[in-house]
């Protein structure tokens, strides 16, 4: 099971549940493809599904603007701007970062009025100048 190690204080419980939850499913294809090659007693044919820091990355990337995943390499990493976290994986630490889509960050659709209240919520001139 992934084990958060670290995450910064910008670290949103969304972004965290995000992330476990991608965490969660690589964990179970990187076992189930265990299993599979202990039957079969080779290794993957396809090497690619394997590569963990991009199998995170595809799973975190619909629901995000920008993803970052590197292994930890004992040096620490930097992602300014980005919500960011430190998982055990499958038996190694990775650094996850993510910019989350605004529609993932707010209530009620994603838009910056639904959660104030004021405003156009249906999209007026106004929205142009946003900057979310």
């Amino acid at each position: 099971m992934a084990k958060l190690r670290w995450k910064s204080n910008s670290c949103t419980d969304r972004a965290l549940g995000l992330i476990e939850v991608a965490l969660k499913k690589v964990e179970e294809e990187v076992s189930a493809a265990g299993d599979e090659n202990a039957k079969n007693g080779s290794a993957p044919r396809d090497q690619q599904k394997q590569h963990i820091p991009t199998m995170i990355n595809d799973l975190l990337y619909p629901s995000c603007i920008a993803v970052a995943v590197s292994p930890n390499v004992g040096e620490g990493a930097c992602f300014r701007g980005m919500q960011c976290a430190q998982y055990s994986v499958a038996g190694k630490v990775y650094n996850i970062a993510v910019i989350m889509k605004p529609e993932d960050l707010a209530p009620g659709g994603g838009r910056l009025n639904d959660v104030t209240g004021g405003g156009d919520a249906g999209g007026g001139a106004d929205e142009e100048k946003r900057h979310y």
